[in-house]
């Protein structure tokens, strides 16, 4: 039912289990053709949201108390990402998630500059 997807970057699985590292879930992210090495923010905001939602594969496997979760701490390869939830609204199904903090080191390196010369004036 998603039509022709040759040219996207979708759909996107992930594994899901039982943490192993102190976290709520520890995940696997693919990507076409492989394991992503983390999370990325759409993904973690879903899933975190996934973790209270009534009736979601998520909430079940997490089980009994999982519905008042406010910190969610998703287990990936490179470590892990950290999702705030909170509620709001009338009758307070209204559910807000933010990143807490996201990095990755992008590249490592030393420049070695010439010593500058003083031009004659």
């Amino acid at each position: 039912g998603l039509g022709d997807v040759s040219g996207k970057v979708i759909p996107k699985p992930v594994l899901i289990s039982l943490p192993q590292h102190g976290g709520t879930l520890q995940v696997r992210y693919f990507m076409p053709h492989s394991c992503h090495r983390a999370l990325a923010i759409t993904g973690s905001i879903g899933l975190a949201t996934a973790c209270v939602t009534p009736e979601t594969v998520v909430m079940a496997l997490l089980g009994a108390g999982a519905e008042t979760l406010t910190d969610v701490r998703l287990e990936h390869p490179s470590g892990g990402i950290d999702v705030v939830l909170s509620r709001g609204g009338a009758d307070g199904t209204t559910i807000q998630a933010s990143v807490v903090r996201t990095a990755r080191r992008l590249f490592a390196g030393h420049v070695y500059a010439p010593v500058a010369r003083r031009l004659a004036g």
